[in-house]
């Protein structure tokens, strides 16, 4: 009897060492990949060079220290669809009828000829913008006593009676974010003492932050802060201690920025055009798009899928390769759970990636060898602050793996971490195993509803061919999303007077108040919305930011000169008034005007416009 136990547990003990546990039972035991190597490109400094092409129509940015936050603007006008140029040549920049001084005006960094030029320009007709006013003695040009810097200020206001800036209806907007009130980390900006008019925005204390002068012809606008640098701050996620809400409300301060020096070019350059941000000129872009992450909810993904099919709706589904059962769930990405992305497929959707482990501390990883392959890349989440044997990359390219290897014709290019954790890294390791779009901020994080481009480490150097196209409303924080829907249409409204994006994020973890919101905005704003998935939206909007657009007027009438090296479907643009279509080369591409709206149907390469002016 004792033998017979001793062989029991003998036989017990080998099994116990022949068996995997639970959590690391893998399906597909025959499969492995990905076997080419991802590999992280090398970081390469923006070169202003790129940006020094372009005729007089366009605004000029006269760069007076290029070791400064420069392309922020660059990113931010091309997400806008602001058509610009950028020298360091004061005589190329007055050539132009309105010019943008950046990042300031002082005699460290002008000579006395461009100080007594810049002086003279909006005395003769042209337009002056400046950023930080801070010496040269140009401070009577711009109308105003002494400029003065103070770490106090969180909040601009924009002055409703300002002429530039009447457009502006909802009280939100009229308030650009800049700090947290009575905040140690507060960074410094200038407000000009004493000014001549009525400033067109001021401080929290009344202080003048954006003032401005007019002459007989010309006029000159002064802005108190760096907007470049601002504007980089929040596209690299480093703003989150100033915006006034993490998601689902408006947060437009970059975008009002952006709205104020669009009208000041387009009121003052005869000839300017503006590139539309929304696909076939519609008011609004929509992507509804579902994080896959939970046992349920692969099964429950189909239905929604169906639900948008009937409406001839595509979007995009966010899906977590999981294949090991840890702390958070059982693993789920199993063989007899592929024909759900099977199914998905067939239903048109688009396959993105959501990681591999969806742990929370997806920022903290290391970035990875850029070797890490399915089976052996295993990690395991122990618990909320804890994961092992996991990279950034690794949750990258093996989960990008395992979607193309089940799927049968995507190609996954669209990415969003779990918990919207972003590691530094993330911009140029997602460029590494090939992906494109990236989902990972929120827009009350970013302070606009733009996509916009993401730099290299998340700094302020270097950019990457990834493009953010962040993250409107989401569907965790309470109340129930059927109880908000109100709510929902008003901020849809809202990004819908400039043509924002509005990104839905919904867990297809159960159906109910989430499926019936769902439904019910898609029959809402279906007629007025282009709604689409990631990887259509985005393709669009990269090919339209390296769309490039001219401008003259001659004869009383206008040319427009539209060049894009890629075919582009449904490029809009908004031009001056009073200018009717009258033909376009090559003839056969279909343009189409509605007011001072245009529609080109299709195109590539070049392509010029002509309009007749008003007699």
């Amino acid at each position: 009897m004792k033998s017979l136990v001793i062989a029991i547990c003998l036989l017990m003990l080998f099994l116990a060492c022949d068996t995997e546990p639970e959590s690391l039972q893998i399906s597909f035991p025959e499969l492995s990949g990905p076997q080419s190597l991802s590999i992280i490109p090398e970081s390469v400094p923006i070169d202003v060079a790129g940006y020094a092409e372009g005729n007089i129509s366009r605004l000029a940015i006269l760069l007076t220290d290029p070791d400064s936050s420069w392309p922020g603007l660059v990113h931010a006008f091309k997400s806008f669809g602001i058509p610009f140029l950028i020298t360091e040549d004061y005589e190329k920049a007055m050539q132009h009828q309105v010019v943008l001084v950046y990042p300031h005006i002082s005699g460290n960094v002008l000579s006395r000829e461009a100080l007594q030029a810049l002086g003279q320009f909006p005395r003769d007709g042209g337009t002056l913008i400046a950023i930080n006013v801070l010496g040269g003695g140009l401070n009577p040009v711009f109308g105003f006593n002494e400029v003065v810097l103070s770490k106090e200020h969180y909040r601009i206001d924009i002055n409703p009676v300002a002429q530039i800036t009447d457009f502006f209806e909802n009280p939100i907007e009229k308030q650009i974010v800049i700090g947290q009130e009575g905040s140690s980390s507060n960074r410094g900006y200038y407000s000009y003492s004493n000014p001549k008019m009525e400033p067109v925005a001021v401080y929290e204390d009344g202080t003048a932050a954006i003032i401005q002068n007019f002459y007989s012809q010309g006029q000159a606008y002064a802005i108190g802060f760096d907007i470049g640098f601002y504007f980089q701050l929040a596209f690299n996620n480093r703003a989150e201690d100033i915006n006034r809400s993490y998601v689902n409300q408006y947060e437009p301060s970059i975008d009002s920025i952006l709205r104020i020096i669009a009208a000041i070019y387009r009121q003052y350059e005869k000839a300017a055009v503006i590139i539309n941000r929304v696909p076939e000129n519609r008011a609004l872009s929509v992507i509804f798009s579902h994080d896959v992450d939970y046992t349920d909810s692969l099964p429950n993904a189909v239905k929604y899928a169906e639900m948008e099919q009937s409406y001839g709706v595509k979007a995009t589904y966010f899906i977590q390769a999981k294949y090991l059962t840890d702390y958070f769930d059982k693993a789920y990405f199993t063989a007899p759970n592929m024909h759900y992305l099977a199914e998905l497929e067939k239903l048109g959707v688009e396959i993105a990636s959501h990681t591999v482990c969806h742990s929370m501390i997806y920022a903290q990883m290391p970035v990875g060898s850029g070797e890490e392959h399915f089976p052996d890349y295993q990690p395991m989440i122990i618990d909320l602050k804890t994961t092992e044997n996991a990279t950034v990359l690794g949750e990258l390219r093996v989960s990008k793996f395992l979607l193309e290897h089940f799927s049968e014709n995507s190609t996954v290019v669209s990415f969003r971490p779990g918990g919207l954790s972003n590691p530094f890294t993330l911009p140029q390791a997602m460029q590494a195993p090939g992906y494109l779009y990236s989902s990972t901020v929120t827009a009350n994080s970013a302070l606009t509803h733009l996509p916009f481009r993401l730099n290299y480490n998340r700094e302020y150097a270097a950019e990457t061919a990834i493009y953010e196209f962040p993250i409107t409303l989401e569907d965790e924080k309470a109340p129930k999303m059927t109880e908000r829907f109100v709510e929902a249409m008003q901020l849809a409204q809202s990004i819908s007077q400039y043509g924002g994006l509005f990104m839905i994020l919904i867990h297809p973890n159960i159906l109910d108040h989430k499926y019936e919101f769902e439904e019910k905005f898609i029959k809402a704003i279906k007629d007025i919305a282009w709604i689409g998935a990631l990887e259509d939206f985005g393709e669009w909007w990269i090919i339209r930011d390296q769309v490039t657009v001219d401008a003259e007027i001659e004869n009383g009438g206008l040319t427009i000169l539209i060049n894009s090296q890629v075919k582009i479907k449904g490029l809009g643009l908004q031009i001056p008034a009073g200018y009717t279509f009258d033909s376009v080369l090559p003839a056969e591409i279909a343009v189409t005007q509605t007011g001072d709206m245009i529609l080109i149907d299709e195109f590539q390469r070049k392509l010029k416009i002509s309009f007749n002016g008003d007699a």
